[in-house]
């Protein structure tokens, strides 16, 4: 299955309560739309009570930007960060620093 698949798929599925995503070096875990544990991200780009930005290791994914509302980042490791709050959606950025729509 391709990676867009997988990430139409992942979102679906994860409206059911609980499911995961991986890639080679980056893997994402919901449990619903309230928490979201992403592996293998080296650090935080952006913060804010409605977007949280996670640069990869993966050259391929790049940037993963978590959308939604009163977005917390509940713990931040070396290599994986936990999100809790309303997410609406995640999205995939090759080009990190072009995450934002102008």
């Amino acid at each position: 299955m391709s990676n867009q698949g997988e990430r139409e798929t992942f979102w679906r599925r994860m409206r059911r309560g609980y499911d995961r995503l991986s890639f080679q070096s980056l893997r994402c875990e919901s449990e619903s739309n309230r928490t979201l544990t992403v592996q293998g991200c080296c650090a935080i780009l952006e913060y804010t009570y409605e977007c949280i930005v996670l640069q990869t290791r993966d050259p391929n994914v790049g940037a993963v930007c978590v959308c939604g509302r009163e977005l917390l980042c509940l713990s931040y490791h070396p290599d994986a960060v936990r999100i809790r709050g309303e997410i609406s959606s995640v999205s995939f950025c090759k080009d990190g620093g072009k995450w934002r729509e102008n």
